[in-house]
C-alpha cells in the first residue's frame, strides 16, 4: 500500500527486479501474472502479451500473485 508501482514495491522488500526505463518502454521488468488483477498508471509502450505485467508502471488492484522472469 501506498508504492508507486509494483517494481518500486518489491524493490522496498529488497527483492532484485531487472529493469531499465521505469516508465514502460522497454519491457525489461516483465513479469507473469499468475493470478489477480492489475491496473497501469499509464498505457505500457512495450509490448506484453496476455497474462504478462509490466511491473514499472502497475500497480495491485486487491492480491496477486506474480512470478518474476
Amino acid at each position: 500500500p501506498g508504492c508507486p508501482s509494483l517494481l518500486h514495491c518489491l524493490e522496498s522488500q529488497k527483492i532484485d527486479v531487472a529493469y531499465q526505463c521505469r516508465e514502460g518502454y522497454c519491457g525489461a521488468c516483465r513479469a507473469t501474472l499468475v493470478s489477480g488483477n492489475v491496473q497501469y498508471n499509464e498505457e505500457p509502450l512495450a509490448f506484453v502479451r496476455d497474462g504478462e505485467i509490466l511491473l514499472c508502471c502497475s500497480k495491485p488492484n486487491g492480491n496477486i500473485s506474480i512470478n518474476l522472469k
